[in-house]
């Protein structure tokens, strides 16, 4: 086989793994029901290579200090580190630029004092979710974790009626109401789906004195 047909099969690999990393559009509800741990933190340092490894090579991780566990405080007591997969793994690198900085992470526990930090984990700067977010990520989230958010796509999912299920159609339904800013996500950005007085499961925008048993 010559050079130019193996670096033909490498590009076509490397796209094949670039296109293999990305991440599906998840609401938080969904993040933090299928995750084990979720914790605000502080990152304290850069990356860092571990000896561990997977198929594709060493994980890295990064310290953080815990500030607060909202989630899994029954499978660990303190997050002091956050491993991921490598690069062609799709493994997480925040970046130099979010040391110091406040995040909610959502993840699954590695060993005693550290989680583990898929690609497509929930990991956001805390000053930049809404203050819905903020408030709801303390319980009411957690409170719809029996009901199911499904992803519409190209309003093929309009015609469905199923009762445990919340249509999350931000990206196909234009918001039109107050300020009509484009950008705007009401349901990822306002909304909780969670069961409603007739047993099915519905979009709530209203803020209930719900707060997470676990959190600490």
């Amino acid at each position: 086989m010559n050079i130019k047909v193996l670096g033909f099969l490498a590009a076509i690999l490397s796209v094949g793994r670039q296109s293999s990393c990305d991440c599906p559009i998840n609401h938080p509800q969904t993040s933090i029901c299928v995750s084990q741990v979720a914790i605000r933190c502080i990152i304290t340092s850069p990356k860092l290579t571990s000896p561990e490894r997977d198929l594709w090579g060493n994980l890295v991780y990064f310290k953080v200090r815990q500030l607060v566990i909202i989630k899994g405080v029954n499978l660990i007591q303190e997050v002091q580190e956050v491993y991921t997969g490598s690069r062609l793994s799709c493994g997480y690198n925040p970046g130099d630029y979010f040391q110091n900085r406040e995040f909610l992470l959502f993840g699954k526990v590695h060993n005693k004092n550290s989680i583990f930090l898929y690609r497509c984990s929930f990991l956001k700067l805390w000053k930049e979710l809404t203050w819905f977010q903020q408030t709801s990520i303390m319980g009411n989230y957690q409170s719809g974790c029996n009901c199911e958010i499904s992803l519409c796509m190209k309003g093929m999912c309009f015609n469905r009626t199923v009762p445990h299920e919340c249509q999350f159609t931000d990206d196909v339904v234009p918001w039109t109401g107050p300020g009509k800013d484009p950008y705007f996500r009401p349901q990822y950005e306002g909304m909780v789906c969670r069961r409603q007085s007739n047993g099915s499961c519905g979009w709530d925008s209203r803020i209930t004195p719900v707060r997470s048993f676990e959190w600490r």
